[in-house]
């Protein structure tokens, strides 16, 4: 699994016609599928991440974008957890 194949999946992901929760589910998918093919450590490793710069950064944009999604998921009666997030401070 190249680096370019899964830059183009995340493209892929984020411009598609799928619902927020779909986008956020699809790309906590390819996130497994990185986690599973590069062995991304669970735990803080300095040797791998200097090995691996370029497959952190990929990894960490999927998930910066994917939190953003599960920020404005629907609670209901129209509030999302971010509108609730800025009612509470």
């Amino acid at each position: 699994m190249k680096i370019s194949a899964i830059q183009n999946k995340y493209e892929e992901i984020l411009h598609s016609e799928e619902e927020d929760d779909m986008r956020s589910l699809l790309l906590g998918k390819l996130m497994t599928n990185m986690e599973i093919f590069y062995h991304i450590p669970i735990f803080c490793d300095e040797g791998w991440e200097k090995k691996n710069q370029t497959v952190l950064a990929l990894f960490r944009k999927i998930s910066s974008t994917r939190n953003l999604y599960k920020s404005v998921l629907p609670l209901g009666k129209g509030r999302t957890l971010l509108n609730v997030f800025l009612h509470t401070i």
